[in-house]
């Protein structure tokens, strides 16, 4: 991806935000809460390994209260 296709995302993001209306049905956004996937270590890969090199989602979730938008029509939603 070259940089300037990056940045015109990262501004697209920006104003849709800014405009507080969904990307994918123009409804209005509202705060929401949502759950954080959480990272767990697995085993050692290898015998010489101090630290565990391979992680995958488990544990408990983290609930963020407030830390998402989400679309009152369609029920889509975004975070930072």
């Amino acid at each position: 991806m070259k940089i300037l296709d990056y940045c015109y995302i990262l501004l697209q993001r920006f104003v849709w935000k800014m405009m507080g209306r969904c990307r994918k049905c123009g409804g209005i956004m509202k705060p929401g809460d949502y759950l954080e996937n959480t990272w767990v270590g697995g085993d050692l890969d290898f015998h010489s390994d101090q630290f565990p090199v391979t992680f995958y989602q488990g544990g408990k979730g983290k609930f963020i209260k407030n830390g998402c938008l989400k679309c009152v029509y369609c029920g889509w939603s975004i975070s930072d």
